[in-house]
């Protein structure tokens, strides 16, 4: 059903920004408690299930990049402990950081680090990132593509003007199976960006939950963006 699923989709450049940025995301995490180590003096951070963040600078302080709680001692001293810790390819220079649970370490956290500039992922493009404990198949608009868990697959509509709509599937595979989970239509829009989470679930009967965040292009300046203080 999902055979010659690895075609490969280009993305259109639209502008490289000129510092090093990072947004984060959650999943099944929301916490304005965390705190990064780009420095001497850890910076703090927000994570939001429901949206990316504000902009946060990294100046390349610390390799890798070293996510903490602020633990506070008994005679009041504050201490850093690590909960999480990210390597990020210099060859971009802003990244999207999808933080999730660990269920065998619930003190710690995994990270996701993505390359998420509009080089990357163009208004009017999609990306999905696969958090099942299996693999995916993702068809949209004739684009296809099998996802392992973990890894994400962008799929760029953003200089396709003929598609009124996007008929989308998602498959999950067992063995030599395919088993649609999923069924929708979507409607391109270049003004867009899309990210699509394919998340596990107790509810329904697939077991899969996906969740769509759009972005505006307004929010994905040409320029270099300004971090909140």
């Amino acid at each position: 059903m999902l055979s010659g699923l690895a075609w490969p989709l280009s993305a259109q450049p639209i502008g490289a920004p000129t510092g090093s940025y990072f947004r984060t995301i959650g999943v099944g995490v929301n916490t304005a408690e965390l705190f990064y180590q780009d420095g001497p003096k850890p910076k703090p951070i927000s994570i939001d299930s429901e949206r990316r963040s504000a902009y946060f600078d990294y100046k390349g302080g610390r390799t890798p990049l070293v996510f903490v709680r602020m633990l506070t001692k008994a005679d009041g001293q504050k201490v850093p402990v690590p909960v999480a810790e990210v390597s990020l390819d210099k060859s971009s220079t802003r990244w999207l950081l999808i933080f999730h649970r660990l269920p065998n370490a619930p003190e710690k956290l995994g990270v996701i680090a993505l390359a998420d500039d509009a080089r990357i992922v163009p208004p009017g493009g999609y990306r999905f990132v696969n958090f099942l404990p299996i693999q995916a198949g993702v068809v949209l608009g004739g684009k296809k593509q099998i996802i392992s868990p973990g890894s994400s697959f962008i799929a760029d509509f953003s200089s396709e003007k003929t598609n009124t709509v996007l008929p989308f599937k998602v498959y999950i595979i067992t063995g030599d199976s395919a088993i649609p989970v999923y069924s929708n239509v979507w409607a391109p829009d270049v003004r867009k960006r899309g990210l699509v989470l394919m998340l596990p679930t107790q509810e329904g009967p697939s077991g899969v939950e996906i969740k769509y965040l759009s972005e505006s292009v307004n929010m994905i300046p040409a320029e270099e963006p300004t971090p909140r203080p």
